[in-house]
């Protein structure tokens, strides 16, 4: 039986297998890679290079773009095209096969984290529940939920 790879190795595997698969995931919805771009808070030109392939995706990357697409059903379609691939990333995650929550229990959209139903933020990593995008403050552009600075004009999002 082969040994399963360590989770650095897992993570590495997966954001290259979403990497090949991001032109056909935004063509599901449909979303240009502008508007991807800055809804994930990144630059076009940088997330431009992960999609062609010549930048590795981050793992901070990984999770929003993963998160988004599983949240849209025509995008969720092409990801379950793909192997195992969607067991291996829930399990990465640490979250459960079938993401339906059981009733009480509310998933982060940006760090997967399991909430008791009713809270207003995540216990993990304090982005509040729910949401997906924020505004910047600096020029208005949308960003995910979760973006440290905004992929229209490069200011830091509080």
């Amino acid at each position: 039986m082969p040994e399963k790879p360590k989770l650095n190795e897992e993570k590495e595997w997966l954001a290259i297998t979403l990497s090949q698969a991001l032109p056909n995931l935004r063509a599901a919805l449909p979303i240009n890679k502008t508007e991807f771009s800055n809804m994930l808070g990144v630059s076009w030109q940088n997330y431009h290079l992960v999609e062609s392939r010549k930048r590795t995706m981050t793992w901070s990357m990984f999770v929003p773009v993963f998160l988004y697409f599983m949240a849209h059903e025509a995008s969720r379609n092409v990801l379950r095209t793909m192997g195992d691939f969607e067991k291996r990333a829930m399990e990465a995650l640490n979250l459960p096969a079938e993401p339906s929550a059981p009733v009480g229990i509310v998933f982060c959209l940006y760090c997967g984290g399991e909430n008791p139903e009713g809270v207003k933020y995540c216990g993990e990593c304090g982005t509040k529940i729910g949401e997906t995008m924020r505004t910047c403050d600096e020029c208005g552009a949308q960003a995910f939920n979760g973006a440290k600075y905004c992929g229209s004009c490069g200011k830091r999002i509080v």
